[in-house]
């Protein structure tokens, strides 16, 4: 089992290191201009580093950029038996269509307060998750 998560919290990697955090975290910080890494609380103190005042941003997907992590995504959905889509609006490419490379025989299941649009064939449930997921334990 593989965690592929939009979240940039970094909850889900708290629960499992292995997850891959599609769209980055808040809480790796860097430089652009060396790429060298910065402590997140220096950061929120100020946008620039300290010694050289070079600008920090957290290693996050920002509108109109590419994930870093979408080849590892594809490759880990390409593999998978069995795919669940948890809360999400299903319309953020190129995450929405990480589906289209799971194996045509896979079970695909979307847990979600709504449904979501996909051509895929896939079985939708509507409801909570948390309230699914904790039935799913009792049973």
């Amino acid at each position: 089992a593989r965690v592929t998560t939009q979240n940039v919290d970094g909850l889900h990697t708290k629960l499992d290191p292995s997850t891959i955090e599609f769209h980055g975290s808040l809480y790796r910080i860097y430089a652009p201009v060396d790429q060298k890494s910065a402590n997140v609380d220096d950061y929120l103190k100020s946008m620039y580093r300290a010694s050289d005042h070079a600008v920090l941003r957290p290693d996050i997907t920002f509108y109109e950029e590419m994930p870093q992590h979408v080849q590892e995504a594809v490759e880990t959905v390409s593999k998978a038996d069995l795919l669940v889509i948890v809360g999400t609006s299903f319309q953020v490419y190129p995450f929405a269509g990480l589906i289209d490379y799971a194996p045509a025989d896979a079970d695909k299941i979307a847990i979600n307060m709504e449904r979501i649009n996909t051509t895929a064939p896939i079985r939708q449930i509507i409801g909570d998750a948390t309230k699914f997921f904790s039935e799913l334990i009792l049973h």
